[in-house]
């Protein structure tokens, strides 16, 4: 969780945050990330309650979810507040995000654990963290380098659809199903994060 918090909100947040200070900013991704995460608890409390159960073998009476969206939903107010003032970030871009948290609030409010986060997972950070790979890899979204791209990637794509079909068919009660959908990406999280976080490096590196 604490992994795919911060990964998640440098996705949203790393292309704005270029003037700001690391710290702020390292802190800033946390925090957003986790409150997505968090807003998607929040509206499936009893599916992540028994998800937990199932991974620790520790009931939890509550995730305290209300309590922690309003401590990290306004540490990220005063961030934003403060690099709109100090005229680092445009209010467009504020906008915009705030506008996203509201449409994901929704979309988890009307789904279940698994389709919210799966809503979320593709639309706002698969398809955008694939743009950015292309375009760093190859220079732009041509449909060549698009295809290039997803022939290099498709032996890998392949193997996880293969392994979770596997998984699938051998743990097919839909609690033991989701306990292991949770935990693979939980596993596949850390690997990726450090590729992309390696490769925002570079691009702040590049002239």
């Amino acid at each position: 969780i604490l992994f795919s918090a911060y990964h998640f909100g440098e996705q949203h947040w790393d292309h704005l945050f270029a003037k700001t200070n690391s710290l702020l900013k390292y802190s800033f991704f946390f925090t957003y990330g986790l409150l997505i995460l968090f807003l998607l608890f929040s509206f499936n409390d009893t599916e992540v309650k028994l998800i937990l159960y199932e991974i620790t073998g520790y009931k939890f009476s509550t995730l305290y979810s209300k309590i922690i969206i309003i401590v990290l939903g306004g540490y990220i107010g005063v961030v934003l507040v403060f690099d709109y003032y100090t005229k680092r970030l445009p209010v467009e871009a504020i906008l915009k995000e705030l506008f996203t948290l509201v449409v994901l609030a929704i979309i988890f409010s009307s789904s279940s654990l698994i389709w919210g986060f799966s809503i979320y997972f593709i639309l706002w950070h698969s398809i955008p963290s694939l743009i950015e790979q292309i375009t760093f890899l190859y220079g732009d979204l041509k449909t060549g380098s698009t295809l290039k791209y997803c022939k290099g990637a498709l032996p890998y794509w392949i193997i996880s659809l293969v392994g979770m079909v596997i998984l699938y068919a051998i743990f097919n009660s839909e609690k033991q199903f989701y306990s292991l959908f949770f935990a693979f990406i939980a596993a596949v999280t850390f690997p990726h994060a450090f590729v992309m976080l390696k490769m925002f490096s570079k691009k702040k590196a590049q002239p």
